[in-house]
């Protein structure tokens, strides 16, 4: 049997979330018919993981670009102001 989670509504069109085991998504969404429930999404439970974990691994990576790229424009600043500095003591030694 393999899990299944689920999004579906009931005949008033309250929406629902759960999981349900099945030998297969057919019969997963048979099962959530059998209980008046119409089936909006579903994905096997492992897939639903996948799809967390990428999501998540996708978020952890443009925080880390984000990150670095902040990291480069602090030494660009850096650097810029050494410069600007350097170029106001040359003009006043002159």
């Amino acid at each position: 049997m393999q899990a299944y989670d689920y999004r579906a509504v009931d005949k008033n069109g309250k929406q629902s979330r759960g999981t349900v085991m099945a030998i297969s998504a057919r019969a997963a969404r048979r099962d959530l018919r059998a209980r008046d429930l119409t089936p909006i999404d579903m994905q096997a439970a492992a897939e639903q993981a996948a799809a967390e974990q990428a999501a998540a691994d996708k978020a952890a990576a443009k925080k880390a670009a984000t990150e670095q790229a902040a990291a480069a424009a602090k030494k660009v600043l850096a650097a810029e102001r050494a410069a600007t500095k350097q170029l106001a003591t040359a003009e006043k030694k002159k």
